[in-house]
Parts: structure tokens; C-alpha cells; sequence
């Protein structure tokens, strides 16, 4: 068999419309190989379970974003009644009491300097929805002593107590 001999990637020839011929020469046999042996060497059907799966991917990040962005509120929210609990001034992010590292600090003024040379307001949810998804992942406040009850221990693994994912000296 040529090399320009259509395969489905296992060296196998397989039959198939113009279309998916050419659908296969531009995202590559190789690729496409796993989808074409699921489907019995069908590269039509290999392509039909390759755009389903495509699909099935955009539908998960598109949750994964709704998520992302409710996981942040909530952490923001936390941090926020943790800040106005300890009385401090401003927001959490401002870092009154100097508990975030170098990196957290220079991440919340690239995302005011971003906002602000977009022109947009340096509000709580836009500063906040600025930082990336691994500040917030990381970021905790300094340890504060664990409460009771399930939600101390669900706390407890995120921000196990004597941890400060954000402090000076991570």
C-alpha cells in the first residue's frame, strides 16, 4: 500500500466518501485511528463518534467554566466574610495584613492594571474574576483555628490547619 493510500491508521484501507477522505487527510489518520477502529474501520461512523465525542468534550467545558466560576465566588465570598470578620479595611485582596505571597499580590495588580486599562471599574467581581483559576485554587487565608462539624472537615482538606497556601512564606 502507497502512502497516499487512505488508512485508518493501522494500516488497514478503508472506503469512505470524498468528504471524510478529506476530513481524515487534514486531521490525520493517526488521530482519527482510535475513533475508526471503534466503529469497525467505518471511517464514516469513525467520524461521527469522533465529532460525538468533540461534542461530549465541549459540553463538559462548557460545565467546567459554570463551575470554575461558582468555585470562585465562593471562594471569594469566604475570603471576604473571613476579612470583614477579622474587621480589617478594604478587601481581602487589598492584603491589609500581609498574609498573601509576592506571586498572589503581583497577580491581583495584573488584573488591576488589566481591568484598568480596559477602562472597566476596579469592583470586587471584576478584580476577582480576573485572577486565574490556580490563584484561587491556591489561595487560602492564613490558618485560622478549625471549627467543628462536617463543614470543618471539608474545610480541613482544603485549608488544613497551619497551611497558608498565600503566605510570605510559601
Amino acid at each position: 500500500m502507497s502512502s497516499s493510500t487512505p488508512s485508518a491508521g493501522d494500516g488497514q484501507p478503508v472506503r469512505a466518501s470524498a468528504t471524510a477522505l478529506l476530513i481524515q487527510r487534514h486531521l490525520s489518520a493517526p488521530r482519527l485511528a482510535t475513533y475508526v477502529r471503534a466503529a469497525g474501520g467505518d471511517l464514516e461512523r469513525g467520524l461521527r463518534l469522533y465529532r460525538w465525542n468533540a461534542a461530549v468534550a465541549g459540553g463538559f467545558w462548557e460545565a467546567l467554566g459554570h463551575g470554575e466560576v461558582v468555585l470562585r465566588n465562593a471562594v471569594h465570598d469566604a475570603l471576604t466574610a473571613r476579612h470583614h470578620r477579622l474587621d480589617r479595611p478594604g478587601q481581602w485582596y487589598d492584603d491589609p495584613a500581609g498574609e498573601l505571597n509576592q506571586h498572589a499580590r503581583a497577580d491581583i495588580a495584573t488584573a488591576k492594571r488589566r481591568l484598568g486599562q480596559a477602562g472597566a471599574p476596579l469592583l470586587p467581581g471584576k478584580i476577582v474574576a480576573e485572577l486565574s483559576f490556580g490563584f484561587r485554587g491556591s489561595c487560602s487565608p492564613a490558618a485560622t483555628p478549625p471549627r467543628s462539624g462536617p463543614r470543618s472537615v471539608h474545610r480541613s482538606r482544603i485549608y488544613p490547619a497551619g497551611t497558608a497556601a498565600c503566605s510570605r512564606n510559601r
